[in-house]
């Protein structure tokens, strides 16, 4: 048997001993969250925060996956919570809305469309247009928006990531249609936010197993995620 070999097996005894001693001191996790990542930086933080300050000895673990993951972690018992956009319909899993949250305009500091108070969606066309990739849900609500009004956008860029569209916005790249949580997430002066006609929000919701009953701590921490949403929305 190799030293390679060796050493993993006696790693796996300390991890052993570890897991024990945790069931013994009562330090198992308690409260499992999985989150789609826009929500996991923009809100869950905050929440996480205050939850700590209320249960100190309390530990909880946060995985960050996809919104269509999310709902199957949920159906498989996997974790207590789940927080994402909705709708999702996954069999096994009820939603609870607990938030509306409008997209808003994100702009350069120094675009031109800065010295307007509201855009218009026709303000957007010929415009360097940062969008999310198109298996997202905010992009599929934009996109429904302007092919209803048979207005074209001049994609420069995609991604999968809100808060990384906000960030090429902020560096000049060109405009987006941004979750308001998350792109207030950049630092005060980096990008401008702005309404818009004919405008569209994003509702948040929680999604437990329809199996059995949230036990505690889920259904406190649930309404403190939905404080601190209300208190980070414009």
């Amino acid at each position: 048997m190799s030293y390679n070999e060796v050493k993993r097996i006696l790693s796996g005894f300390d991890e052993i001993a570890r897991i024990a001693e945790d069931i013994r001191s009562h330090k198992e996790a308690r409260l499992r969250v999985v989150s789609q990542p826009f929500l996991a930086q923009a809100v869950l933080p905050h929440a996480f925060a205050a939850f700590a300050d209320a249960h100190p000895g309390l530990r909880y673990s946060l995985e960050i996956r996809s919104r269509g993951d999310v709902g199957s972690w949920i159906a498989g018992h996997q974790f207590d919570l789940g927080v994402v956009a909705l709708p999702i319909d996954v069999p096994g899993v009820r939603s609870r809305p607990f938030a509306s949250v409008p997209v808003l305009a994100g702009l350069p500091p120094a675009h031109p469309l800065t010295r307007k108070k509201r855009l218009k969606a026709e303000d957007f066309v010929g415009q360097p247009f940062i969008a999310l990739r198109p298996y997202t849900l905010l992009r599929h609500l934009v996109d429904e928006v302007f092919s209803e009004l048979n207005l074209p956008l001049t994609i420069r860029a995609e991604t999968s990531s809100g808060l990384s569209a906000c960030q090429m916005v902020a560096k000049g790249l060109g405009i987006s249609l941004a979750d308001a949580l998350v792109a207030r997430c950049l630092p005060p002066g980096q990008i401008e936010l702005r309404e818009w006609d004919p405008g569209l929000s994003l509702t948040y919701g929680f999604l437990y197993s329809s199996a059995h009953l949230p036990l505690s701590p889920v259904p406190e921490f649930a309404e403190i995620v939905a404080a601190t949403t209300k208190k980070l929305s414009p």
